[in-house]
C-alpha cells in the first residue's frame, strides 16, 4: 500500500520556551566560561610547573656543590669553607642536627646515595643529599636549608597575571557582545517591515548591517517576503478575475436560462438540453464560489457541524443510483466545530472525486478522529491506475484542508482508492 502525505499538521517546536536562549547569551556564557577555565588551568599548571622547576634547580645545585666539595678535598682544602647561610657539609651523618635527621629518615633510608630528598617543615624547605662519587670513596652529606620567610612565593604573581589576562579578554568579549547585541537589535528593526525603508526614532535612516551573516539572513527574508507578497497579489488578482470575468457571464447565463423557462413553445427535445445546461451552470457556480471562498481572508466564524448526518445527506444528493453506498460509523452523531461552508465544500469535492472514478461502490468509514472514503476503480484499457483519483476535486480538497488545518492522505492500490481525512483538532 502506498501512502502519500498531501497535507501535514504544523508540528510544535521541539525546544521548550523556558530552555531557549538568545544568541548573545549563548555566545557570552560559553566564551566567558571557556576563558575562566583556561585561566584557572594556566594558574594551576604554571604553579605546579614552577615548583617542579624549583625542585629540579635545587637538585642541580646540590650535585654541583657536592662535586665542588669533592674537588676541594682532593686539592687538600677542607670543603667546610663552602658552608654558608643555607649550605651545610657533614662528613658524619650523626653530625646532622637531630630534628633534621628525624625528618630525613622519614623520606630516606641509610645506604641510599646520590638521591636528593626534599623535606618541608613549618619554617624551612630542606634539600638533603648523601653523595658518593665512587663506591670506594666515603659518603658525605650536604644540606640546603631555605627559610620560608625569605623565599619569594610566586603563586600570587601567577594569579595576578591570570586575572589581568582574564580581564583583558573579558573587555574584548564584552565589546564583541555589545556589537553583536546592537547588530541583532538593528536586524530586528529591519525585519519589522523588510521591504520598507526603516527609520530611527530621530527620523534617520537605519544603517546597514555590518555582520555579513546577518545581512545575508535579512536579504533572504526580504526575498521570501517579496515572493510571498507576489503570491498574495496573484491570488487576489485570480480572485478578482474569477469574480468579475467568470461570475458575470454565469449570471447572464442563469438569467437567459430563466427566460427560456418562461417560454411555452420550446421543442420538447430542448427541455433535456436546457436542464443539462442548468446543471452545468449550477456546478460552475458552485466551483467559482468555492474558489472565492478559499481565497477569502481567514478568521471566519466557526459553527457546529454534525458530520455523520452531513455525510449521509451529501452522498445521497451527489451519488447516482448505480453506485452502492456503504456507511460504517463508529457513532451516529459526531459533532465538529469548524467552518460550515468549507467543510461542506470539502466533503462535496471528495465525494464527487470518488464518484467520478468509482466502479461499483463507495464506502464511508467514520471514526472519532478521521473519515475514510473508499471506492473501487474501474480501469480503462491502456490506462495507468495512478492517474485515478487525482482530479480537480482532490486539488481543491488539499487547499481546503490547509485552510481548516486538517490533514489529507491518499492510499492507492491497483484497483482500489481511498482518502483519509483527519479532523481530530476540530472535535467539539
Amino acid at each position: 500500500m502506498k501512502l502519500t502525505e498531501v497535507n501535514k499538521e504544523n508540528t510544535p517546536a521541539l525546544a521548550k520556551a523556558d530552555k531557549r536562549r538568545s544568541l548573545v547569551h549563548y555566545i557570552a556564557w560559553r566564551l566567558l566560561g571557556s576563558i575562566a577555565v583556561i585561566v584557572l588551568l594556566w594558574f594551576f599548571i604554571s604553579r605546579a610547573g614552577y615548583f617542579f622547576a624549583l625542585d629540579g634547580t635545587a637538585e642541580f645545585y646540590l650535585f654541583e656543590d657536592a662535586e665542588n666539595a669533592l674537588f676541594l678535598e682532593q686539592e687538600g682544602i677542607a670543603p667546610d669553607i663552602l658552608n654558608s647561610g643555607f649550605r651545610e657539609f657533614y662528613r658524619d651523618y650523626q653530625q646532622i642536627p637531630a630534628f633534621i635527621r628525624e625528618q630525613v629518615e622519614a623520606h630516606w633510608r641509610p645506604g641510599q646515595v646520590n638521591r636528593a630528598v626534599f623535606i618541608e617543615t613549618q619554617e624551612q624547605d630542606i634539600y638533603f643529599l648523601a653523595y658518593q662519587q665512587q663506591a670506594s670513596q666515603e659518603v658525605f652529606y650536604l644540606l640546603h636549608r631555605f627559610d620560608k620567610s625569605e623565599t619569594v612565593n610566586l603563586a600570587p604573581l601567577f594569579l595576578l597575571v591570570g586575572l589581568l589576562a582574564f580581564a583583558a579578554v573579558l573587555v574584548v568579549i564584552l565589546l564583541v557582545i555589545y556589537r553583536l547585541k546592537s547588530q541583532l537589535k538593528l536586524l530586528s528593526l529591519h525585519l519589522k517591515d523588510p521591504l520598507a525603508e526603516q527609520e530611527t526614532a530621530l527620523g534617520q535612516k537605519l544603517p546597514p548591517l555590518m555582520i555579513r551573516d546577518f545581512d545575508q539572513a535579512l536579504q533572504s527574508v526580504k526575498h521570501h517576503y517579496r515572493e510571498k507578497q507576489q503570491v498574495i497579489k496573484r491570488e487576489r488578482e485570480f480572485a478578482n478575475f474569477l469574480s468579475h470575468e467568470i461570475r458575470q457571464p454565469l449570471s447572464k447565463l442563469n438569467t437567459n436560462l430563466a427566460l427560456l423557462d418562461q417560454l411555452d413553445d420550446l421543442p420538447y427535445a430542448s427541455v433535456e438540453i436546457i436542464e443539462d445546461v442548468k446543471q452545468l451552470s449550477e456546478d460552475l457556480n458552485q466551483i467559482s464560489a468555492a474558489v472565492l471562498q478559499l481565497w477569502l481572508d481567514a478568521g471566519q466564524q466557526e459553527q457546529t457541524i454534525e458530520l455523520a448526518g452531513l455525510i449521509r445527506q451529501l452522498s445521497h444528493t451527489l451519488l447516482g443510483e448505480g453506485l452502492k453506498q456503504e456507511f460504517t460509523f463508529a457513532c451516529e452523531s459526531l459533532v465538529l466545530t469548524s467552518h460550515d461552508a468549507l467543510v461542506k465544500l470539502l466533503l462535496c469535492q471528495l465525494i464527487k472525486n470518488a464518484a467520478q472514478y468509482a466502479d461499483t461502490f463507495i464506502h464511508f468509514h467514520l471514526q472519532p478522529q478521521e473519515l475514510v472514503i473508499e471506492n473501487d476503480v474501474g480501469l480503462m484499457e491502456n490506462s495507468d491506475p495512478r492517474d485515478y483519483g487525482y482530479g480537480l476535486g482532490l486539488v481543491m480538497a488539499k487547499k481546503i484542508c490547509q485552510r481548516l488545518d486538517w490533514t489529507l492522505a491518499v492510499r492507492q492500490e491497483k484497483a482500489h482508492f481511498s482518502v483519509v481525512l483527519a479532523f481530530g483538532n476540530s472535535r467539539g
